[in-house]
């Protein structure tokens, strides 16, 4: 569990009451993870808001489109099948889903981010 924790940018990490200083939900849910300049893929910080924008306009086109019933009996729970940073699940936060973030284990292990998000996730070798 410990990986699952990250302290957020700056010299500090703790109060003076010992908690760390994060972002309440659903606020995290778009607060860029500390963790993401873990990731050697060169400025993260810009692959991580495309992302995030990416998911919102593909969305937003989906349910336009398709006329999802998002919430219902017939879509409850939803994968994200290679979500990299979370952007798609956390894209659907006001949607009354479930969204599982599944990382490809072949790939670069980018959970650290998805659980600074608040979102849940696993690495997965299908």
């Amino acid at each position: 569990m410990k990986t699952c924790v990250s302290h957020p940018p700056g010299s500090s990490t703790k109060t003076k009451t010992g908690k760390l200083i994060i972002p309440n939900w659903p606020k995290r849910l778009n607060y860029p993870s500390s963790r993401l300049s873990v990731i050697p893929h060169g400025d993260t910080s810009v692959l991580y808001e495309a992302d995030k924008h990416r998911w919102e306009r593909r969305l937003r086109y989906y349910k336009k489109s398709l006329g999802l019933m998002l919430g219902t009996s017939r879509i409850r729970n939803v994968m994200d099948m290679n979500a990299m940073f979370g952007g798609f699940g956390a894209s659907m936060n006001d949607d009354p889903v479930w969204v599982m973030n599944v990382i490809p284990a072949f790939g670069q292990n980018t959970l650290p981010v998805i659980y600074d998000r608040g979102l849940i996730g696993v690495n997965h070798d299908w």
